[in-house]
């Protein structure tokens, strides 16, 4: 969709890593990291970040697999707070970043992905640890793959594929997920020079 106004001015760049095990799909899969930056349109600039790791509780030691491509210790889990704990942190971090409007987020604010991994894995985990309903600002989000597809007719490959179209250096770690997080808003400066008659929305 084109106009002559961007909708979003806060672009909440979100990229969570998880429990995982080499050639398959750990069941259940948990969130292990728990990151998101704040990008503003504006100043073009992160302005804000949040971070921390994730005690799992299904498989509480990380896969020799999970640690080499994470780069997360088992004594960063060991020693961090549970996803509940950590939700309640994300939410006190939206409130007081000034994110939140009556529980969801600002009319000018959104919550971007690279894919849809990252809503539909917190959504299960929530589910099936029974911690309640999903947050409203969960439940809608912009997927950067499909933005990037829409703007520039190029189809998406990962982050650091569209780093690489975008010649954009990949910094810090890949499969850290501060450091996508960072990536991914990178992509989303981009996107916005580059094409600024796009406007975003939910995908």
């Amino acid at each position: 969709m084109t106009s002559k106004e961007q909708t979003y001015r806060y672009f909440l760049v979100l990229d969570f890593e998880a429990t995982c095990i080499e050639g398959k799909r750990i069941k259940p899969q948990e969130i292990i990291e728990f990151p998101t930056v704040i990008y503003d349109r504006t100043t073009q600039s992160i302005i804000s970040e949040f971070h921390a790791y994730v005690k799992p509780t299904a498989n509480p030691i990380l896969t020799e697999f999970c640690i080499s491509l994470t780069g997360i210790q088992q004594e960063w889990v060991d020693k961090s707070k549970s996803l509940r704990e950590v939700l309640s942190e994300f939410h006190n971090f939206l409130k007081e970043n000034n994110m939140l409007v009556k529980g969801a987020l600002r009319e000018d604010a959104c919550l971007v992905t690279c894919g849809d991994f990252d809503t539909r894995l917190l959504h299960t985990q929530m589910r099936k640890q029974k911690l309640g309903k999903t947050p409203p600002y969960f439940k809608n989000h912009v997927n950067i793959k499909k933005i990037y597809h829409f703007a520039t007719g190029r189809k998406a490959y990962g982050m650091a594929n569209m780093l690489k179209e975008c010649s954009l250096e990949l910094k810090g770690r890949h499969h850290s997920g501060i450091d996508d997080s960072r990536n991914i808003s990178q992509i989303v400066d981009y996107l916005l020079t580059k094409y600024p008659k796009y406007i975003w929305q939910p995908t």
